[in-house]
């Protein structure tokens, strides 16, 4: 029935909405209608940006998303489908300095205290608590409510729950995921939307993925057909002293001879001097004998990036 995400990391505003676009060309259900969208920008101010149909990839066609926004590390979405009731911040509350929140289904409808539960949470960070202990107090305090709700610190802590009554949805799904460095994270509640059960997770790391910024590309070698290969148990690129492709490792393909396809495999290493320097960011599709290189992408030559590990 609706989809909430929040996200911290380098252009989190991007991020979520080109993901959420992606998602939207092949998921079916309650998407691609309304979103709601809110950041803590750079400027240290709360920035907004709405459309009633037409899902995130409307809302960036149209060029209703400022560059504070996209570029904001902080940010919190909803979206289901087209024509929710006005005003469409009520899905997702901020304020500078302390916090955003989001969530699924009905996280604008009132709880116990009176407020909505959305705003519930953001006064319980207000008053300094975590987004955990906030979103699990409001949750725990309203066990029947229709919701669910995530809640991103200013400082880009980030926690998410359904309550008791949405726990028994079968179609209810989410995700958690951060990046290898600890940088970058997202959250992820949704149902109503299939797929339901891988959704959050391919959602998650497009996410992720976009936010986390490019590895520094150290140099580039050339591959060419008929330059040598050696095999051995481990494939990569061996560089001469003065960074010159000296040659290529390929795996022994278990003893056989004659042409084959093959890779150097992910991440391949880059060795100078008999010790790795970095490893390969491009891994194309070669085809070899057990001396020498045929082709590379079907053709003559190509190139491969690498990145130091040093």
């Amino acid at each position: 029935m609706t989809i909430g995400i929040a996200a911290h990391g380098p252009g989190a505003g991007r991020a979520i909405l080109t993901s959420l676009g992606s998602i939207e060309a092949f998921a079916t259900g309650a998407i691609g209608g309304f979103v709601s969208v809110a950041g803590l920008g750079y400027d240290g101010s709360i920035h907004r940006a709405e459309i009633q149909n037409g899902g995130g990839r409307a809302l960036l066609d149209q060029g209703r998303v400022s560059e504070l926004l996209l570029s904001a590390r902080s940010v919190v979405l909803m979206s289901s489908g087209p024509n929710r009731p006005e005003p469409l911040s009520q899905f997702t509350p901020a304020l500078a300095g302390v916090g955003l929140v989001t969530g699924h289904r009905f996280p604008n409808n009132r709880g116990l205290d009176g407020r909505s539960l959305a705003e519930s949470v953001l006064a319980a960070m207000t008053r300094g608590e975590t987004p955990q202990d906030a979103v699990q107090a409001v949750v725990r305090s309203n066990p029947n409510a229709d919701a669910g709700l995530i809640a991103l610190s200013a400082d880009g802590e980030i926690f998410a729950a359904d309550t008791s009554f949405i726990a028994r949805f079968g179609d209810r799904g989410g995700a958690f995921r951060e990046s290898v460095d600890g940088r970058s994270r997202v959250a992820i509640l949704h149902n109503g939307i299939e797929p339901s059960e891988n959704l959050g997770s391919l959602l998650a790391e497009l996410i992720v993925k976009a936010m986390t910024p490019s590895p520094l590309v150290v140099g580039t070698v050339e591959l060419c057909a008929g330059m040598p290969v050696s095999l051995g148990d481990e494939a990569g690129l061996v560089l001469s002293e003065t960074g010159e492709l000296k040659t290529m490792r390929l795996v022994d393909n278990a003893g056989a001879r004659g042409v084959w396809s093959c890779g150097i495999g992910y991440l391949a290493p880059v060795w100078r001097s008999g010790r790795q320097i970095g490893h390969c960011l491009d891994e194309p599709f070669l085809v070899s004998d057990a001396e020498k290189l045929i082709s590379v992408n079907g053709r003559t030559r190509g190139l491969v990036r690498w990145t130091s590990v040093e």
